[in-house]
């Protein structure tokens, strides 16, 4: 029984690291290429599921994390956030092109 669950368990994992690698080369190539992104995200605090609208402008390493910072064009609150790349859900890129913003 316990190899059965370990191969399900190898073979999810895979699976998901396989998506993060998409939806990671989604987030690079829109910071290369100055595409709109968008992203579904789980909130670090509150631990709620969002979809943003992102212009993408860089990922530092902060101690062990990565960290997108990016102009967010929805919400509330427009303006320049981060988001923890272990949060991102998903990453699609958007075929349109921003101009960057001048901080």
């Amino acid at each position: 029984m316990n190899r059965i669950l370990n191969k399900v368990r190898s073979s999810l994992l895979a699976e998901t690291s396989l998506n993060k690698k998409r939806d990671n080369q989604e987030i690079i190539e829109c910071l290369e290429n100055k595409k709109l992104l968008v992203i579904t995200y789980r909130k670090k605090t509150t631990n709620r599921v969002i979809t943003r609208t992102v212009e993408p402008y860089e990922i530092k390493e902060v101690g062990s994390d990565k960290i997108l910072y990016a102009y967010d064009r929805t919400g509330r609150t427009r303006n320049t956030k981060t988001f923890y790349m272990n949060n991102i859900i998903s990453a699609k890129k958007q075929e349109r092109l921003f101009t960057p913003r001048v901080f």
